[in-house]
């Protein structure tokens, strides 16, 4: 499918005279900027220099101090949090370690999947955009018609909105889509490792946050809370170790933030045909009644 979009935008830009090349760079020079900006492709780079310094952290020792934290989600804030937490109260880091590295080569592939899926949708609206271009200008030239300016600039004026919305609403969704899940799976990573340091119960508690998780929460994680409000309030009443009990809701914690992330790219699909029908599709359609218009008045 890729292979014959490629050919079809093309053989379109042949019949594109070269005088229009340089408005069409423009706008289009524009647009992909704003993608490499906003797209997913810094997320997956985070991912991976993240993994290599959760390596270096649980492995040889060789990690330095002064590195530098790449943005990537809640991860970044987290394992600099829990590294700063070793060297204060040296828990065993192994453990969490390799926890941390298993989330993220999962995330790194979700990225991954993600990047192509917006790749894909991005090539799939430029061809249509094209299209509606080349017919723009085939259809002046053979009708011998002044097609009115404002006719051919709003609609791609219409359709390049359309894609800056696109990617505008693709932002929006990343940053609130996953915050409860992230969160969740935060506070359970840090008390996993707090577990480990052999702190007072009161303090684990505390500097685990996870009380903030009973605040309004998701619905798809409502059970999961419940269980681990039953869970820590019995731990604070019998003392009894909840290790084996955390890394439960820990892997369950995933399983939910996988599901939401399924969901996630099933939005990317339909919000990519949803824009491309309102304004791509649309734009064509509106082009083509005034081309109707001019013809027959």
């Amino acid at each position: 499918m890729k292979a014959i979009i490629i050919i079809i935008i093309f053989f379109i830009c042949l019949l594109i005279p070269w005088s229009k090349w340089s408005i069409l760079g423009d706008l289009f020079g524009k647009l992909s900027g704003y993608c490499r900006q906003y797209g997913p492709t810094s997320q997956t780079q985070g991912a991976r220099f993240l993994l290599r310094i959760v390596l270096k952290w649980t492995g040889s020792g060789s990690f330095s101090s002064d590195q530098e934290f790449p943005t990537f989600k809640f991860y970044s804030f987290l394992i600099e949090d829990l590294i700063g937490l070793h060297r204060q109260l040296g828990f065993p880091k192994q453990k969490i370690g390799r926890e941390l590295m298993t989330f993220l080569g999962k995330e790194e592939q979700f990225e991954v999947m993600s990047n192509r899926m917006v790749s894909q949708g991005l090539l799939q609206m430029v061809a249509m955009a094209l299209i509606t271009t080349s017919f723009m200008i085939l259809s002046e030239k053979h009708l011998q018609i002044i097609i009115p300016l404002w006719l051919k600039g709003g609609v791609i004026l219409w359709q390049l909105i359309g894609m800056m919305l696109f990617f505008l609403w693709l932002k929006k969704l990343r940053q609130t889509y996953f915050f409860a899940h992230e969160k969740t799976l935060a506070a359970l990573l840090r008390l996993m490792a707090l577990c480990e340091t052999g702190l007072p119960i009161k303090a684990i508690l505390e500097r685990s946050a996870c009380h903030e998780l009973w605040q309004r929460p998701e619905k798809s994680l409502i059970d999961l809370t419940e269980q681990l409000r039953e869970l820590l309030n019995n731990w604070s009443h019998n003392g009894r170790p909840i290790r084996e009990e955390v890394k439960r809701l820990l892997h369950h914690s995933w399983f939910l933030l996988e599901e939401r992330q399924k969901k996630f790219q099933t939005l990317i699909a339909g919000g990519q045909l949803l824009f491309s029908a309102l304004f791509l599709l649309l734009g064509f359609l509106a082009f083509v009644l005034g081309l109707m218009a001019c013809v027959l008045g």
